[in-house]
């Protein structure tokens, strides 16, 4: 079918009346000649005459011919055959990842050749085709709407470049769902996928709501151009080793390697005050990892001090050659655990997984975590004043002054964390947790039942609508790599919502029936009630691979910030401010020497700074000056290393994600970077330049030839 990119251009078809008027209503001159006398002569009528009008036509005909063409190959027509008449709504993705800067041996790297094929699309639309492009890397972001003619585009494209963050071609997805909402009635969705095509770059759940909800016929092709074999190291993690034992501190590097060649690595420990720097070699044989250690001395102090490790030469993928890590203390979070002792067996104790996890989180980045395990018959009040984050494992009751201190915690921003168990006294939850005449100032949202729901003869219940958009939950319900959707419960409490204004919000909720994550600000505070245990005894959640990460990021959210404070290049920085004050002035001094001076705000109850995602890799200084004195204390941002293994995705697992759309993946030619889609077209603009050409050069022929030769006729 025929189509026109730019059908506007349509109206100036309007011109070709300029050489009309010109032929009709251009003055005639005649010469007077002087001549003898006409007495002898008989008048006749003009033999040339029929010739002259005859040459005007002709020439009238190839004028406006000449300004059709011009006019019609602005109009950009093309010849094409779509699948689908009503047209197709094109999204191309361009994978922005820092992977994208992988420099092969011939210097190419996957972005040239991705803005390349990019150019490509943009340069060679089909007929009733509107395109745009998303650019995806720590952020999805459109360069522009959906237009007929994208060829503006391409040097927006030429522009870019790839990022330091790794990125989730799958977040583009939510942004494409929003711009079909100017979708045209009855045309079809095709989404091109520019990309080094690796594995994490795609969420199969991501991918399945969205075939899910789209309703326009889709089509779907992979663009790979990432290299077929990937040589690179990377410092893929770093951490404190202590021993309470003895006064040795390590800090223990893991190396990872992937590539088919031998590679010899130095790795160096820099940047700490009070030790000189070290060195080590490592050597690497295709895909390997190798770990190294640093002595730290007993005696240095840790505040302020972060280390840099680095590994030399810089190989072809440089953004994960260098790791910070971070050491200051003063990030710790520091949590109070309150459990009963029910059970002389460790492993049957009502907060056994709980505490687990924590163990795990601590001992993963030392420093970060400060638990602190007691009684509830304990004298709790002033371990209660002191920490961030309460959590009450299946306890009983609490003593009144205790009960009072933890009601002032979390007024005044702390916050509690409830799990609900076989123990609990109900009048204590009901009557001193739970107040409706004061509801606003009161620890629990809810009353708890007091009948235990056990579901031996139907099966056990699964946690569903679970609010996936909390930053709980953020990437743990993936279908792949995420079994917390999958969490099945054997017993738990019926619990009544008595909030009145909707102050409280379900997070999630068992089967059909009852709230299962419950949260509620109280004052300047927050509580999170579970309504399980915190071990395995009525659901399998503190059984599921996705329990430690739910538990450090409900740390990281209650205390305001992550416990490490340590981020990923691009993404949203949120620190915890020591002290708890608002009144305070806080500045950022950047890698770079830049200083910022964010606004402490409140979340979670606690006072943070927050900050968009920071393109420069390094340490950031913060200092913090208020009436109590000035705090000074560091954070780090560095890349992501998911992808520093080049893994490439499987070919066939990505088409079945996107089953039942049609899938396929093509490779640029090596040297062109030209790809060759299923639809034929043909751009008839450069026929039309051409045709227009040579018309304009018949009329010239035609202007200075034959005219002349009219004009001399003898009259």
């Amino acid at each position: 079918m025929f189509g026109f990119l730019t059908p506007a251009a349509l109206f100036g078809l309007g011109l070709i009346g300029i050489p009309v008027l010109v032929h009709l209503f251009r003055p005639r001159k005649v010469r007077q000649t002087p001549f003898s006398s006409l007495r002898w002569l008989r008048p006749t009528r003009h033999r040339f005459s029929r010739r002259f009008q005859w040459h005007r036509l002709l020439l009238l005909a190839i004028r406006a011919a000449f300004l059709a063409l011009l006019i019609l190959a602005l109009a950009k027509p093309i010849y094409s055959r779509p699948a689908n008449t009503a047209g197709t709504d094109r999204f191309i993705v361009v994978d922005v990842s820092r992977s994208m800067n992988y420099a092969q041996d011939d210097g190419l790297r996957p972005i040239d050749t991705a803005r390349r094929v990019v150019e490509q699309l943009l340069t060679n639309p089909s007929a009733r085709q509107r395109t745009t492009v998303i650019l995806s890397g720590s952020e999805a972001r459109s360069i522009g709407p959906l237009v007929g003619d994208p060829r503006p585009y391409v040097v927006r494209v030429r522009a870019t470049s790839a990022e330091a963050a790794d990125a989730d071609l799958s977040s583009s997805l939510p942004l494409i769902q929003t711009m079909l909402d100017a979708r045209r009635q009855g045309s079809d969705l095709e989404l091109c996928f520019v990309t080094d095509n690796h594995v994490h770059n795609w969420s199969a759940g991501a991918i399945r709501r969205f075939v899910q909800q789209t309703e326009a016929p889709l089509r779907v092709s992979v663009i790979d151009v990432g290299p077929a074999e990937a040589q690179n190291a990377w410092v893929a993690e770093a951490r404190l080793i202590e021993s309470e034992d003895t006064p040795q501190r390590t800090v223990r590097v893991r190396i990872g390697a992937v590539g088919h060649r031998t590679q010899q690595r130095l790795v160096h420990l820099t940047g700490m005050d009070g030790m000189p720097a070290a060195s080590t070699s490592v050597r690497f044989q295709g895909r390997d990892h190798a770990t190294v250690h640093f002595d730290i001395p007993p005696q240095l102090a840790l505040k302020g001090q972060v280390a840099k490790i680095q590994i030399e030469p810089v190989d072809a993928l440089p953004d994960d050659d260098t790791y910070w890590l971070n050491l200051d203390p003063s990030s710790a979070i520091k949590v109070l655990l309150l459990k009963a002792q029910t059970n002389r067996i460790e492993q049957r104790q009502p907060a056994f997984h709980l505490r687990t996890a924590i163990d795990a989180l601590a001992l993963s980045a030392p420093r970060t975590v400060h638990l602190t395990r007691r009684e509830p018959t304990d004298v709790l009040g002033p371990e209660i004043a002191v920490a961030d984050v309460v959590i009450m494992a299946d306890v009983p009751a609490l003593a009144d002054t205790d009960l009072q201190a933890l009601e002032r915690h979390v007024l005044d921003g702390g916050s509690l964390v409830i799990f609900l168990g076989p123990g609990v006294n109900l009048d204590f939850y009901n009557t001193a947790m739970h107040d409706p005449d004061r509801l606003s100032r009161c620890l629990l949202p809810v009353r708890v039942g007091d009948r235990i729901v056990a579901l031996n003869g139907a099966g056990p219940a699964r946690l569903t609508r679970v609010q996936r958009n909390h930053p709980l939950f953020e990437k743990l319900l993936d279908s792949i790599y995420g079994d917390l959707a999958q969490t099945q419960f054997s017993a738990y409490r019926r619990l009544e919502l008595v909030d009145t204004q909707g102050r409280s919000q379900v997070l999630a909720m068992i089967g059909d029936s009852d709230p299962a994550i419950v949260e509620w600000p109280c004052g300047a505070g927050r509580v999170v009630v579970f309504n399980t245990t915190a071990n395995d005894t009525w659901s399998d959640l503190a059984r599921r691979k996705s329990f430690v990460p739910l538990v450090d990021r409900l740390l990281a959210y209650l205390a305001g910030g992550t416990p490490h404070n340590m981020f990923a290049v691009g993404n949203r920085i949120t620190v915890a401010i020591p002290g708890g004050s608002h009144d305070v002035d806080v500045s950022v001094a950047t890698p770079m020497g830049r200083t910022i001076h964010p606004t402490p705000r409140v979340r979670g109850g606690r006072p943070v700074i927050e900050l968009d995602g920071q393109r420069e890799a390094g340490v950031y200084r913060v200092e913090v000056a208020g009436p109590s004195g000035t705090a000074r204390f560091p954070f780090v941002v560095q890349s992501d290393r998911r992808d520093s293994a080049l893994v490439r995705s499987d070919q066939e697992q990505v088409v079945s994600w996107w089953s039942p759309a049609p899938v396929r993946v093509l490779r640029p030619a090596p040297v062109t970077a030209t790809v060759e889609l299923a639809e034929n077209r043909i751009t008839l603009e450069p026929w039309l330049i051409a045709f227009a050409c040579a018309v304009l050069l018949a009329e010239m022929y035609l202007v200075h030839r034959l005219c002349p030769a009219v004009h001399s006729t003898p009259v």
